[in-house]
């Protein structure tokens, strides 16, 4: 099973029946028999980390799986949206999706969007991921500094545009422009 799903990641969506009888698979890559469940664990990393997107075939048992998510989102970053909790509130699973895709933070639990600490680390490994933060770090100035620190200009100005749009259509928050934000100064 394993060595079919190496060739072809997406062979995943068919290991499930490939188990033999009594839950138990003869790993041949191994060399002996190991219970269902583990073998299609074992399959699911060697494709996850061949092919991210393979996650999308695997259980939902292994769609909640930690590790197998964090293998995947290595690899492919969005992939975070076929995950399952717990893996989905993992904040190491989030990190993880973000450095490899910013995006990839809008698929992350809302308990991570809106951990103060979790979004400190997102928004400064991807400023980006500022548009995917609970809406009350969108306006905070601690988060938005942390986004624009290190960026180019022409990344400020993208990442300012998005929390500057935000506090006007809310209303919360320091007032449009960039006194509030002393950091910001002279970059409008």
């Amino acid at each position: 099973m394993q060595t079919c799903i190496r060739k072809n990641s997406f062979a995943l969506q068919y290991a499930s029946g490939t188990v033999g009888t009594h839950g138990k698979y003869w790993d041949a890559d191994r060399g002996e028999s190991v219970p269902s469940g583990v073998a299609l664990q074992y399959a699911s990393m060697a494709a996850v980390k061949e092919d991210g997107n393979a996650l999308q075939y695997a259980s939902d048992a292994l769609k909640a799986d930690e590790e197998v998510v964090l293998a995947a989102v290595k690899v492919s970053g969005t992939v975070l949206d076929f995950a399952r909790h717990p893996a989905t509130g993992d904040k190491q699973v989030a990190l993880a999706a973000v450095r490899q895709n910013g995006k990839s933070f809008e698929f992350a639990a809302d308990s991570v969007k809106s951990d103060k600490k979790v979004v400190l680390q997102i928004v400064k490994t991807n400023g980006e991921s500022l548009r995917y933060i609970s809406d009350e770090f969108k306006a905070d100035k601690e988060v938005v500094n942390a986004a624009i620190e290190g960026k180019t200009r022409e990344h400020k100005l993208e990442i300012l545009k998005h929390a500057l749009n935000f506090v006007s259509e809310t209303k919360t928050g320091p007032s449009v422009g960039t006194a509030g934000w002393p950091q910001l100064a002279g970059v409008e």
